[in-house]
């Protein structure tokens, strides 16, 4: 599954929960508040969520619960909020005393899942960025450094779905000559020797460092305090704009993409793009 960041977001002072405690709660069943996996169906009979009701249980939070679904995965809700002209969603189990943010992937397709998919169009204008105000700083370039389109990604060292990406972006390369490919160094918490490998990385702006820990093989580690701030930078940006997943896209028009895609998505995203 495409790897969350545990932070706090525009909800408030909530700690969120990454996406596997999720699942193990699941598997706990209803001991934990949670059903077990049942049919959809079932579930939805037996367990209600109503607007009115979703906005008490988030008073302390704020924000304008849109809607309630049921969520992709058995035992929660999943309610599109707006807070401060921004839309997204967030998830409450069963029991309605724990509340999650995050995505949800199929891992047959590594493809984000929500039961919003008509309500995508509009999430997505809220999920984007300036392209000048990106930290590139320190990032490495792949494909043409002097290409008229640009492609920017937030990438982790030890994520494996970045380093699958990674070999579609080689592929991208030859497809698109005329495309400068800017990789953001972005290490998350769920990965302890991302962040370490993220400031030598930085450091040494070597394309072979990041091959070779995207493969997971074992790099030099520089001491501290080298590339310390330069990698704290991207990790404040990130959070700043709600960049919580690797790998993460940002096309030239500034639209956010999360998640694993192929070349040809890619460079069909990079065309669309206006």
């Amino acid at each position: 599954m495409t790897h969350l960041l545990v932070k706090r977001s525009w909800t408030g002072n909530i700690l969120c929960l990454v996406l596997l405690q999720v699942l193990l709660l699941i598997v706990a069943g209803t001991a934990s508040g949670f059903p077990k996996a049942q049919g959809e169906g079932e579930c939805s009979a037996c367990h209600k969520l109503t607007e009115k009701e979703a906005e008490s249980l988030l008073k302390k939070l704020g924000g304008t619960v849109k809607a309630v679904r049921q969520a992709p995965v058995p035992g929660l809700f999943e309610l599109l909020v707006e807070k401060d002209g921004k839309q997204g969603t967030i998830y409450i189990d069963y029991a309605k005393k724990r509340l999650m943010q995050g995505i949800v992937v199929d891992l047959e397709t590594l493809r984000t899942q929500t039961a919003f998919e008509d309500q995508s169009h509009r999430m997505a204008q809220a999920a984007s960025v300036d392209p000048a105000s990106l930290p590139l700083q320190n990032a490495l370039v792949i494909g043409n450094p002097k290409g008229n389109k640009h492609l920017y990604v937030f990438i982790d060292p030890e994520c494996p779905y970045c380093a699958k990406m990674y070999q579609e972006l080689v592929k991208l390369e030859k497809m698109a000559p005329d495309l400068a490919i800017h990789l953001i160094i972005y290490p998350l918490p769920a990965h302890p020797g991302a962040y370490d490998k993220a400031r030598s990385i930085v450091d040494s702006k070597n394309r072979t460092m990041l091959e070779k820990a995207l493969a997971g093989q074992e790099i030099y580690i520089p001491g501290r305090p080298t590339g310390v701030k330069e990698v704290d930078e991207v990790i404040i940006y990130a959070r700043r704009h709600d960049i919580v997943a690797t790998p993460a896209t940002v096309l030239p028009n500034g639209a956010v993409v999360t998640g694993y895609r192929d070349a040809a998505e890619l460079k069909n995203l990079i065309e669309k793009a206006p």
